[in-house]
């Protein structure tokens, strides 16, 4: 297997796993994360190599890479989603929590 093929692969399967990362296992979605950016960067240095290809596999070389770009963007819109949705879901417990905070001294904020 060539380099560039391997670098496809690696770049392939990091950017499969990123689109199933989720917010309760953080070292996992670190882990994926990286070894994406790591394949990316792979690639990165194989970009001359790109060039002196014939056009058949370059042309192939292109389609996976737009292919990855697609799916990555497409993880990359997920993942903002789950922070919105935690950001709103940590702003409305810590509504709750301060409400009830007071009722240590029998009193309970109802006001909202």
């Amino acid at each position: 297997m060539s380099n560039l093929e391997q670098a496809l692969r690696e770049l392939e399967v990091a950017t499969v796993a990123s689109a199933g990362i989720t917010l309760e296992d953080r070292e996992a979605a670190r882990s994926i994360l990286k070894q994406r950016t790591q394949a990316v960067a792979k690639l990165a240095g194989l970009t001359e190599i790109l060039g002196n290809l014939p056009d058949a596999v370059r042309e192939d070389a292109l389609i996976r890479l737009e292919s990855a770009v697609k799916a990555g963007e497409a993880a990359r819109h997920r993942l903002l989603q789950l922070k919105r949705a935690t950001i709103v879901e940590w702003g409305r417990w810590n509504h709750v929590h301060l409400a009830l905070a007071p009722a240590e001294s029998g009193k309970l904020d109802c006001r909202g």
